[in-house]
């Protein structure tokens, strides 16, 4: 009986021992998801998220530039410097500002932020722009600025003394002005004077691509502290007392810091240093500077992961 050819069977050869007939199978659907373990370069879920709380639709209006305005800048900053690691660019052009920000706006908003926060925060994609700072890429900045000093006194910001002594806002103003002077042409053709509205708006415009750098340097969630620390010392207006410092035309005292009113929770509290003339109640003091013992300054401790 002659044998029968069937296409079912594998070919082996006289030559090698016969192989195992074992079709090839798919994974188990029970196996082991596949998973992308690297670290991510930005972390722009966290920082959304944290956004996304800090400006929460009910208290966005009323903590506007206490909690959420600081944080939403904070995370454009941090966006456009990490970003920078790959595109050397320190600024958006105008059509990319305009992308990003809509973008943005509609992340947020999907996670309970008023639709209207960039109005809020009087944010404009303009501000992801380089402005009029001469200097928009990292290759020019670490030409002109001391990128180690500036690293030493920014890398991270003591939330207590950042305020008084202004380490780290110092060396942002000089590298921002170093900036600015890059600008042979400009500077040649004009008197630099700190209150000139053109060289103000440089300056200003320069301070951005600072922070920009910055985050560039600093993971996101250091980049973070350090913007918020420094966000404070403006929300909180602190200023240290001396036998110098003249509050409403009267001594500050020793021991004493101003302090700038913008939200009270206790309205008829009486306020810990009286003023000779002026209010003398918590909610009658907001929009002004009093003075206010240094031991009852709470300042914004920053936490480190483990």
């Amino acid at each position: 009986m002659e044998a029968k050819e069937t296409n079912l069977l594998p070919d082996t050869s006289p030559n090698s021992a016969p192989q195992p007939f074992i079709p090839l199978l798919a994974p188990s659907p029970m196996a082991a998801p596949f998973f992308h373990n690297s670290t991510p370069k930005l972390s722009v879920d966290n920082l959304l998220r944290t956004t996304a709380v800090d400006c929460w639709a009910s208290f966005a209006p009323f903590l506007a530039n206490v909690i959420c305005c600081p944080q939403f800048e904070a995370t454009l900053v941090i966006l456009i410097g990490q970003a920078s690691k790959d595109s050397s660019l320190l600024a958006l052009d105008s059509v990319h500002a305009n992308y990003c920000l809509s973008d943005i706006q509609q992340i947020l908003g999907s996670q309970g932020v008023p639709s209207d926060l960039h109005d809020i925060c009087s944010i404009r994609s303009s501000n992801l722009s380089e402005g009029s700072c001469p200097i928009n890429d990292t290759i020019g900045f670490e030409s002109v600025v001391d990128s180690s000093k500036l690293l030493a006194a920014c890398s991270k910001v003591d939330a207590v003394n950042e305020c008084c002594r202004q380490i780290c806002q110092s060396a942002i103003n000089e590298a921002a002005k170093n900036l600015v002077l890059k600008d042979g042409g400009l500077m040649t053709n004009m008197e630099i004077n700190d209150t000139t509205v053109e060289y103000s708006s440089t300056v200003n415009s320069c301070k951005n691509i600072v922070l920009r750098w910055l985050s560039s340097r600093l993971d996101s969630s250091s980049a973070k502290q350090v913007l918020r620390g420094l966000s404070n010392c403006n929300v909180n207006g602190v200023s240290d007392g001396g036998p110098n410092v003249m509050l409403h035309n009267a001594p500050l005292g020793e021991g004493n810091l101003k302090v700038s009113v913008d939200v009270v929770l206790q309205e008829e509290a009486e306020l810990p240093i009286p003023l000779k003339s002026g209010p003398t109640v918590m909610i009658d003091a907001v929009g002004t500077v009093v003075g206010w013992p240094k031991e009852l300054v709470i300042f914004p401790t920053t936490k480190t992961d483990d």
